[in-house]
Order: C-alpha cells, then structure tokens, then sequence
C-alpha cells in the first residue's frame, strides 16, 4: 500500500508506504509523514518551491488495461493495482518503438546516492556506502535529508520520486541536510549511467499482470504453511537453506490425498532445491499446466513420506493465460554441453535493437545460468509480453550486458469492426462497419444528436484512405430525463458505419478509436476500444500502440 500526500493542482507532495520490506509502515511513520506534510503544504503556498507535476493528460487505467490491453491484462479480482499503469506503459511503448533499455532502471533506491535511510525515520541517513556520491559529497550517517532537489524528504518514496524525474545520464541533483544545529548543503555528481544497477534488484519490478497470477499473488495448490527457520532445520536433521514447508491449512481434496496438517514437505517430484514458497506454487501450477499430477515429499513425525496429489485438488482460482513470447533470436545449443550461443537475431526486433549479434555465447539469462535450449524455453514459459529479459552474454574477450521487452507473437482480432471487402484498388470505396453490443437494460448516445451524455465516436486515423461523408448511425430512440432535456439513445446492437474511398491500397492503415458512454438508470461508464486494419482481409486487430500518435488523415 502507497499514500500520496498532494495538493489539489497534482503536486506531490509526499509519498509513503510501498513494498513493506523495503518500505516499511508504522502509525507512527504515517502520523509524522502527515504533520510533516501540513507544513509542505504550507511551505508551497507561500514559495511555490516543490516539484511541478506532469503536464500530460492523466493515465485513465480503466482503459489502458480494459481497452487498449483488452484480453491481455486481466484485473484480479476486480481490484486494478498502481502497477498496472507501469506495465501497461512498458508494453505499449515496446510496441509503438518509444522503449529504450535505460527506461528499464525505475524508482531508483536511495542506495544508488549512496544512502541507506533508517527504516521508521525515513529521512534519517543511516549509514553511507564507501566511494559512493553521498560519500564524495561529504553526507555523513546522522544527517537528516531535508531536501532533495525542490523537494521535501521526509520518506524513503520521496527521495525514490526525485530519482524517478532525474535524467538517467551524468547529472547533478542538489541537496541539503541538518547536521546537529546546521543546516549544510551540497550537490550530488551522477556519472553517466548512474541508474543502472544490478538486474536482480529490479526483478520484481518487470513482472508484469500477465503472469503476477502465477508469481505474485498464485493461489496455493491446496496447502498453505510457513518454512522453517534455519534453527528448525538443523533440529530434524536438514541443511541450512533447504526448502521445509510446515503445513497449517489443508483444503478437503489435498486432506484427502493424505496430507496433515504438521506435516513438513520437503520437494515435489524430484526437486527438493526449491528457493522459496513462491518457488514450490509455480512449480505446482507448471505440473497442473502440463496435465501432470504431483508427487510431495514429505516428513511425518520421524518417518518419511511421498503422497501422489491428484491435479483435481489443487485449490487454483482461474488464472489468466499469458499471451506467448518472441525471444527475438534464435537460441543454439552448443555440441560437448558448451552452453548456448545466440543464432539468428531477428530484422527489427528488440533483441536486434538492443545489440545482440550473432555469435554471442550466453552466460546468464534473467541472473541464472542457463546452458540448453529447452532451459530457456523454460524461462519463457514464466515471461508474458511486455516483460522484460536480461542477458549476459561473452563477446570475443568482452563481458557485456543486455535487458530488452519481450514482445507477443499473436495480434486479436477484433470483434467490433470489419470492412466490408478487402482493400484491392485506388478508389475502392468500401466501409468499415463497427458494432456495440449493449447489454440489457443499457443504452449509448447517439452520435450526432445532442443529448445529456457524451456522443458515440469513431475516430478514424491512419495513411492510404479518406472518410467519405459523416459516420452513419441507426435512428435513436427519445429518452426523457426528469427535469432535463431530452435525450437520444441507442439499445441493443448498435451498428456504426462509416463509408471509405481508398487513395493508396500499397500504404492502406486504417486505424480506429470507438467511443461509448454506456449507461443505466443509475450509472455510467466509459467504453473505448483501438483496432486496427492493413486492409489485406477484413479483418480489424486490437492495437496496442498510441493512437494519438498515428498518422492523422488529411482534411
């Protein structure tokens, strides 16, 4: 959980909270951070002196992951996380070409200054790494940060939110401390790359909803436990850092395999090397993935003990498919287990874009070593769209270093427009029928007729067409409002269309943008949908790019 302190114009003003092990929360912590933000406040109507906010149009989550991502971001549970607006724009950028490799080192952690901040007074310097910029600045361990940039610190978040804006080359931010009764301040000096740090810190900022079902929030495979501390392990006889998960909830199927609560499994299968409890629930959903049934292994009082689980008493929820992957080259299994090396790099790919070449010998992928090519499939298996892989790879004598977005292998049709025939000729005249389905007892404004909602729109961009006449719509129907003018509306099926006259069927992109206000008697929401046609079928795809960055038509 984040809370954000903010004045009503956007400006930040403080952030607090976040992932409890790096940031954690205290009553306390959020009273200061509160009090402290009073005087922000104050402080900013009378100076002014805080970071500006984004002058962009807001990010409207609801229709990135409902629309523009349809089908592949799915909300769990209803509940549409902070994270989704990162991953989203992750994806969509890789897909438009806007994606670069330094946009990879987010939220940078105040230890790239040099800086560890003591964990309830967040603004407290702690301690100063050695040869770091903090160090070369002169901040010593007792310093309380009270500026950084034109920003008040007064959390871990804040000084993380002015990393986040600072340019990811060679840059200075200032800042300012209390040391006893002074007040002292300085300039920090970033080298070049000053954001790049060590992938394995960022890891789990690159997992995206595509597959956070199966590696964040997984549902148990009808066992829950705690593992055993290091101590326990030692008293039954285990190695330090074995995996022992002590079972406390058992669903009926898993009771009736034959598991107990107490009972302490130790692997799956074969495997008894698992790192974490989230490694023992991906492994699981692997074997339900595959049709395969699981066999635990485990330890009952002084006996040991191997149960085979059915698949049909894993307690899983539904979880959201991930789209497959493109690597963008092609993995070559080296002959005597020589390892991999990188073959074919795919024209236009991410991979290409990043600089791999032909003849790179693979030495880590993702942080892991990684030696066959049905190794790295593995690791695919767990990747979705939008992730994002890291390589290292040997290049002659070099050691080199590599992190780029994987990308989706398929497009979706989409079933809100057609043409109706394929684009063949220089004048072709055709159209483009869109249709929305309403559910019952919901309606949409007209397009053309003014009423108290928002009009139905179709926005049409793209290259090798021009619109011929208005969009055309069935008859809407009157709708009186109590008090109000009346209103036109359409129920049921409602069927747009809107006539072309093709100019160039070589370079035809149809791109097109359907907005509905869909309401009942008590509410509303808003519908959008992106798709998008080369004319050679009549068939429209979903669009991940921007739309506002297409080619607009000519008047």
């Amino acid at each position: 959980m984040v809370i954000v302190l903010a004045n009503a114009d956007g400006t930040v003003y403080h952030r607090y909270g976040g992932r409890t092990d790096i940031s954690p929360m205290s009553m306390t912590g959020l009273l200061e951070i509160m009090e402290g933000g009073l005087t922000t406040h104050r402080l900013y109507a009378d100076t002014g002196r805080q970071a500006k906010p984004d002058t962009g149009p807001p990010i409207r989550i609801g229709e990135l992951v409902e629309n523009r991502l349809k089908g592949k971001m799915n909300p769990v549970h209803g509940c549409y996380h902070c994270h989704y607006v990162r991953e989203a724009k992750v994806y969509l950028a890789a897909k438009d070409g806007t994606w670069t490799p330094d946009q990879f080192w987010v939220w940078p952690s105040p230890k790239r200054l040099g800086l560890v901040m003591d964990q309830e007074r967040q603004y407290l310097v702690r301690e100063v790494i050695e040869n770091s910029p903090a160090g070369d600045a002169g901040i010593k361990a007792g310093d309380v940060l009270t500026r950084l940039g034109e920003n008040r610190i007064l959390s871990k978040y804040d000084i993380q939110g002015v990393l986040e804006d600072a340019p990811p080359s060679a840059t200075t931010i200032p800042w300012e401390v209390n040391r006893g009764n002074k007040v002292i301040e300085g300039m920090f000096h970033l080298d070049t790359a000053w954001k790049v740090g060590d992938p394995a810190e960022y890891a789990w900022r690159v997992r995206n909803v595509f597959t956070q079902h199966m590696r964040k929030i997984l549902p148990t495979p009808g066992v829950a436990g705690d593992q055993l501390p290091a101590q326990e392990l030692r008293s039954l006889g285990l190695e330090d850092g074995q995996f022992a998960l002590r079972v406390t909830g058992l669903n009926g199927g898993t009771y009736l395999a034959g598991l107990r609560e107490g009972d302490i499994i130790l692997g799956v299968g074969n495997d008894e090397a698992f790192q974490s409890l989230e490694g023992f629930y991906r492994y699981c959903e692997l074997r339900r993935l595959a049709g395969k049934d699981i066999r635990i292994s485990l330890l009952r009082g002084s006996s040991s003990m191997k149960l085979m689980v059915n698949l049909n008493y894993l307690n899983y929820s539904s979880i959201a498919e991930s789209p497959e992957v493109v690597l963008g080259f092609i993995p070559q299994e080296l002959a005597g287990d020589r390892g991999l090396r990188v073959g074919n790099v795919v024209e236009g790919s991410n991979a290409e874009e990043t600089g791999l070449k032909v003849g790179d010998r693979i030495e880590l992928v993702d942080n892991e070593p990684i030696r066959t090519f049905i190794g790295i499939e593995r690791k695919l298996d767990n990747k979705a769209p939008g992730e994002i892989l890291t390589l290292q790879v040997r290049r002659d004598e070099h050691v080199l270093q590599f992190a780029y977005v994987l990308m989706d292998k398929i497009s979706t049709v989409s079933e809100i427009a057609h043409l109706s025939a394929p684009v063949t000729t220089e004048g072709q005249v055709i159209q483009c029928e869109i249709e929305i389905g309403l559910e019952d007892g919901k309606y949409s404004y007209s397009s053309h007729k003014k009423s108290l909602g928002l009009p139905t729109r179709a926005e049409f961009r793209g290259q090798g067409y021009t619109l011929e006449g208005p969009l055309l719509e069935p008859p809407p129907a009157r709708k009186e409002e109590p008090d109000m003018s009346a209103s036109w509306i359409h129920k049921g099926k409602v069927r747009l269309t809107q006539v072309i006259r093709v100019t160039d069927p070589e370079r035809f992109q149809l791109i097109l943008r359907v907005y509905a206000q869909i309401c009942d008697e008590t509410t509303c929401h808003e519908f959008t949908d992106i798709v998008v046609s080369d004319g050679r079928t009549t068939e429209l795809m979903d669009y991940q790019g921007v739309f506002e960055s297409a080619p607009p038509l000519p008047e």
